[in-house]
């Protein structure tokens, strides 16, 4: 793994390079897996290094700290965006989300967000599964609980679901086998392949990842009837706030969450 100091100068190296082909009106870099606010508080530090005016290149890059112009809400924009959709999707059956419910695979920002909204929305996770274990509980597992076990816990170094009191532990290959209304792939690209699909037990399959399922894993999906929304509309939560950020940037103004949220759940 490299040091602080080691990824600020890969950051700052990076965006040395890129300078002339990005910009507030050009392309604009936004969070990924792996980057942090303060990978992209570097990015915007080499990019208006040297610049006259400074502050009207803040849109230059999103996902930043707040204190330097990022948005409120963004961490958790994903996850949020995917749980709207989700709650869409259940209102177009002309159905609720109370008592439903998922199975989810990763709990990093985008995982934990949408398991935290899910279940504010009466959803049930009774499985979760990351690269280091997968816990289980038919009675529903403590997102709180959870979250304090992986994120606040001084001896889960590897920030991992495995080992949680309150859960059993599972094999993954059990993990695509349970029964439930939903499933959030929410980690890697390709997880869903035709074998896997195979073996699902759930109504709909609502990606969060970015393309977490195969070519032949959709026909094998669409055959069984188990209904798909695609991670373009999926994880789109992120980017519509990071475009939030931007305006908010360019106008010179600051929103309060509550007005992101709304316009986040308008929008998706």
């Amino acid at each position: 793994a490299y040091g602080r100091e080691e990824l600020e100068q890969v950051s700052l190296r990076y965006m040395w390079k890129l300078k002339r082909l990005v910009g507030p009106h050009v392309d604009i870099p936004a969070p990924e897996v792996g980057t942090s606010p303060e990978t992209m508080a570097y990015f915007l530090r080499e990019y208006s290094d040297g610049e006259r005016e400074r502050h009207r290149l803040r849109g230059a890059v999103t996902g930043k700290d707040i204190r330097i112009g990022g948005s409120e809400g963004r961490l958790k924009a994903t996850g949020q965006g995917l749980a709207y959709i989700i709650e869409e999707w259940a209102r177009d059956r002309g159905e609720s989300l109370r008592g439903k419910t998922f199975l989810l695979q990763g709990f990093g920002k985008l995982g934990s967000a949408v398991a935290e909204l899910l279940t504010q929305m009466g959803c049930r996770p009774i499985a979760i599964n990351d690269v280091d274990g997968t816990i289980f509980n038919p009675n529903g597992i403590d997102i709180d609980l959870l979250t304090r076990y992986v994120y606040e816990n001084p001896g889960n170094l590897r920030r991992s679901v495995a080992g949680f009191p309150e859960a059993e532990a599972i094999s993954k290959k059990d993990f695509w086998e349970i029964k439930a209304d939903i499933l959030i792939p929410a980690a890697l690209s390709w997880e869903i392949v035709p074998e896997v699909a195979e073996r699902l037990k759930v109504q709909l399959v609502a990606e969060g990842a970015s393309a977490p399922t195969t070519a032949e894993a959709d026909d094998v999906l669409r055959a069984r009837k188990i209904e798909l929304i695609p991670d373009i509309i999926g994880n789109s939560g992120g980017v519509i706030v990071s475009y939030y950020e931007w305006l908010q940037n360019e106008r010179m103004e600051h929103w309060p969450e509550a007005k992101v949220r709304t316009r986040l759940e308008r929008a998706i």
